[in-house]
This record gives C-alpha cells, structure tokens and sequence, in this order.
C-alpha cells in the first residue's frame, strides 16, 4: 500500500515519524524513541464507529504491544461524546491484565478545541477515560497551545505547535502555524508539505505521540516497567511550565497543563535510581521506505518501481501501536 489511507491523509505518517523516525542515517529528521517499532492502524473516518474501534484495539493488542498512540477522538466543538461500552471494556482490560498484569500504555490526545474535556457539554470520553493517559499541547514557551483542551482529566503535556490568534489547529493552513513541529510527511501532493517531510505538523496529535515516545524509552529501558509506575513517574517529574497561568495544586496538578510538560531525561533518571535499567527488548522487524521523487501533478495508481516497497531490516526497540 501506499504511505497514507486516503488521498490527503499523511496524518498518521507525521504521527509515527515523531515517535520513531530513524535516527543516524543523514536523512530528514529523528524521532523521539527512534528504537521503538510501530504497529500501524489504517482505519481512515471509520475507525469511531464501534466494531471498527473494537477491531483496531483488540488487532493491536493481539500483537503484543505496549504502549498505544491514538491521535484521534471527538470533534472538537462538537458537543460532548462518551466512550463506547465495548472500548472501556477493552482500555480497562488492557491496563490491567496485558503484559502479563504489567499493563498497556495507552495515551489519547486531549483535542484541539480549547475546550473541558472533563465538562458534561463537551465532555471527551476517550481522553477523559481513566484508564488512558490524556495529552495536551503547549508551545515552545513552555505555554499551553491556543488550541489545547483542559480539564480535570487531563493527565500530562507535551510540546507541539502554536496558533495565531484563536484560530483552530489545521494542520493545512500553514500560515498560521507558529513553531509547528518537523516530522516524516506522506509523500509529493499528498502529505501537508508536499516533501518527504515538514516542518508544520502540530496540534495535541503531534503532542501525544511524543509522550508515547517518551513512554516507549522508559519500557526500553526497564521493560518490566508497569503502566501504573510509568503514569507516577512521568507525572513526578513533569516540569511545573508557566506557573502563573496553571495555578497547580497542592499536588502539583493543573487543569489547565495537567501535571505539567513531560521530561524524558528526569523520567529515565528517576526510572533507573529505582531499576538496573539493562534495557533491550526482542530483534524486531522495521519497514523503511527508500526516497522517491515523484513527479507532481502525475496520476499514482501504483508503485512506480520496486523503491517504494519495504526494505526489511532488523532493530531492537519497544513496540508502539498508532492509531
């Protein structure tokens, strides 16, 4: 298949190139746990209904993963919508009995609404859900991103992008973006830079895989780290950013920053005064795509030549699922 779902959906390709792009290899950029071996999910519009979520968390499950990435939710200002019965079944089993009672990570982005996700109108269920890890944006200031929700459920924050204004995360109207981040694009016309890669990827979609990164080198690093002891510290050694506008609490908790911007220096150290950290997990397999140029304006209907199909090769890492 191509590196997108449908024409002008690189989404989820930028996702995964902030987790895990390739380090060390003179090309583009480098992603947060570049280790981490991803288990992709294509659902496109489909993946909110029911079956279709059910289908795509128990796959990924069955593969064996640890930690999983979802960029996806309600529509932001769309009124309040609550998780389905079937996946809270399924998130709570998954925190409680997978890994062998270890636990799955699972984070979602919080939305890009500037809006409570804790409040009954604009409830999120899925960010919301105590059994995942909900993810806000903030800027390169150490501030909350313009268009980043809130509320009493949110759980930690990670940098991404900025806005104009109160203008609403679009990841296609580039002018407006303000410090967005670098990332791998779906490639010619149909990703966002029209380049294997860019430089305006952003919004509480670029946040979340990043905590999930940093998630994914604690595991690596102690891979019988649980989901619980994970969720404290990374919570412990979130850094209190922007403490007049977040008003924390006695336990250091905002509802505006959560417990503040994800420290992936401070998480491993204080991992590792706690664990012999050896890390190392299983030889995995990785698929890389060789760069194509393609001619713009062209019609694709299938590969041009054997470049763009995988080239398999062997790395060790955590296993990560994007959906």
């Amino acid at each position: 298949d191509y590196p997108y779902s449908d024409e002008n959906e690189p989404h989820g390709t930028c996702v995964t190139g902030v987790i895990a792009a390739v380090k060390d290899n003179d090309l583009g950029v480098a992603g947060a746990c570049p280790e981490c071996k991803i288990v992709p999910v294509r659902s496109g519009s489909t993946l909110g209904e029911g079956e279709n979520m059910a289908n795509a968390f128990n796959f990924v499950l069955d593969q064996g993963v640890q930690i999983i990435s979802n960029s996806w939710g309600p529509a932001d200002n769309g009124g309040g919508e609550d998780m389905q019965e079937v996946i809270k079944e399924i998130v709570k089993y998954a925190r409680e009995k997978e890994r062998n009672g270890l636990g799955v990570v699972i984070f979602f982005a919080a939305g890009n609404g500037n809006e409570d996700i804790s409040a009954e109108e604009t409830f999120d269920g899925y960010a919301a859900n105590e059994d995942v890890i909900a993810v806000g944006a903030l800027n390169a200031y150490g501030q909350r991103s313009t268009y980043s929700d809130f509320g009493k459920d949110l759980d930690i924050m990670a940098p991404s992008s900025d806005v104009d204004g109160d203008y609403v995360w679009n990841p296609f109207a580039v002018d407006t973006i303000k410090d967005g981040i670098w990332t791998i694009d779906a490639r010619s016309w149909y990703g966002y830079s029209q380049s294997d890669y860019t430089s305006a990827f952003g919004g509480t979609s670029s946040a979340c895989p990043l905590a999930a990164a940093v998630a994914g080198l604690l595991i690596s690093a102690y891979p019988e780290l649980s989901r619980d002891e994970l969720y404290e510290i990374i919570t412990k050694t979130a850094d209190k950013v922007s403490p007049v506008d977040a008003d924390y609490d006695e336990n250091g908790f905002s509802e505006k920053y959560g417990y503040g911007r994800i420290n992936a220096l401070a998480a491993l150290q204080l991992l590792c005064e706690r664990h012999e950290c050896t890390g190392g997990l299983s030889e995995i397999k990785e698929e890389t795509y060789e760069p194509e140029d393609l001619e713009m304006g062209s019609d694709i209907d299938e590969f041009p030549d054997d470049s763009m199909l995988p080239v398999k090769t062997t790395e060790k890492g955590c296993s990560l699922s994007v959906l």
